[in-house]
């Protein structure tokens, strides 16, 4: 199968699927957003604590600056493990995502809830 052959048979799929499929696309797109958000506020209460301790002129206590320290490492590590969570579950919707197109290649039912049949069936072999 050449691209002209490849090309054809995508526009014959998405004939009357066009608006599933950019919504789809944009359903995705708002997740990613709003994990990334989290994501960035909780580091970003990290970095508020580490600028507060940084900007001391040595007139706080030590025990503030032990519970500013602690407060950065655990916003950091909290960052940390939501990063890999995000990852993880940006991977399972992008292959949801490119599953449900093989489903529409394959005249099965198309909707924007296709993108998230990876989590019904096969969470574990993505």
């Amino acid at each position: 199968m050449n691209i002209k052959e490849v090309k054809i048979e995508a526009k014959n799929s998405l004939q009357g699927n066009w608006g599933t499929a950019i919504g789809g696309f944009i359903v995705l797109g708002l997740i990613g957003f709003a994990m990334s958000m989290v994501t960035n506020m909780i580091s970003g209460v990290g970095s508020i604590a580490g600028g507060l301790a940084g900007a001391s002129s040595g007139d706080i206590s030590e025990a503030d600056l032990i519970a500013m320290t602690s407060v950065m490492i655990g916003t950091m590590s909290v960052s940390v493990v939501l990063g890999i969570i995000t990852q993880i579950i940006s991977s399972v919707l992008d292959v949801g995502y490119k599953w449900s197109f093989l489903d529409l290649v394959d005249g099965k039912n198309y909707s924007i809830g296709s993108i998230f049949q990876v989590f019904n069936k096969n969470f574990f072999k993505v």
